[in-house]
């Protein structure tokens, strides 16, 4: 985002690029008139390619708690976290997948629970309770709600049973639920997802590729009116910033992250 209302001197000189936007999270809405069809109206081809890598790690079951990579097999566009709300929900949003027969199961605390169930693939989504700002006297506790959350779902996974393999992400699994599958589910035998999954990723599908071209014009809107902008000396980078996150979100039918800078 700018960094401070600058004012265009009368002569300077602007090249593009000084200028550099970045759209973040998944680019599932901006279409702009591209026919790319519902995450529940196809197979999901990225959770396919991540279950046929996962499987050569010996796993069994995936619990995957990166935002990025929860987004890749799900297809929910889980949001990136910032304000009161990323404060106030004690954990990530969390994807179980299983390896093998389906049953997949997506973990998001209430307030996302509806995104998730419009947006995703999987067979269920389990919301968790978050701290409750307009019920301060409320008996609330966020890290218990997540955490009875997480065990239900391995509990109904079928987790506490035999000597299963799960793989996942070491860099982003929260303690907490680190510490359920110790200390409840001993039998469970931990193995790292990230490597997998990153093999996944490298070949894109059809609809990642249908998305990312969204993107590139998105984007290139985005550079398209700093040059109509810039052509004339005497506004402040607020005003930039203002005009050009206007024409990126009218040509994407709709608001989303965006990071950047004016130099």
């Amino acid at each position: 985002m700018p960094g401070g209302d600058k004012v265009l001197e009368r002569n300077a000189t602007l090249c593009p690029q000084d200028f550099t936007f970045r759209v973040l999270g998944s680019p599932a809405t901006l279409t702009d008139g591209v026919a790319i069809e519902r995450s529940t109206e196809m197979e999901n081809q990225e959770l396919k390619r991540a279950c046929e890598q996962l499987k050569k790690t010996g796993a069994d079951w995936a619990l995957l708690s990166s935002a990025e990579n929860v987004t890749y097999v799900s297809h929910y566009e889980v949001p990136v976290d910032f304000g009161p709300l990323a404060h106030l929900s004690y954990g990530p949003v969390l994807a179980l997948c299983s390896l093998s027969d389906g049953g997949n199961i997506l973990i998001a605390n209430n307030y996302y629970a509806g995104a998730a169930r419009k947006q995703s693939t999987f067979e269920q989504v389990l919301g968790f309770g978050i701290l409750e700002v307009f019920e301060p006297f409320a008996r609330q506790d966020a890290r218990a709600n997540f955490v009875a959350t997480v065990r239900q779902a391995l509990q109904q996974a079928g987790l506490a049973h035999g000597r299963p393999r799960l793989a996942v992400e070491e860099k982003t699994l929260p303690l907490s639920v680190a510490r359920v599958l110790s200390e409840e589910f001993p039998n469970v035998t931990l193995v790292e997802a990230y490597p997998a999954i990153e093999m996944a990723r490298k070949v894109k599908t059809g609809r990642e590729i249908g998305l990312l071209k969204c993107v590139a014009e998105v984007v290139n809107t985005g550079h398209k009116e700093v040059l109509k902008q810039t052509r004339q000396a005497g506004k402040s980078e607020f005003e930039l910033w203002s005009a050009v996150t206007q024409a990126m979100y009218e040509h994407a039918g709709a608001k989303f992250f965006m990071s950047g800078e004016l130099v």
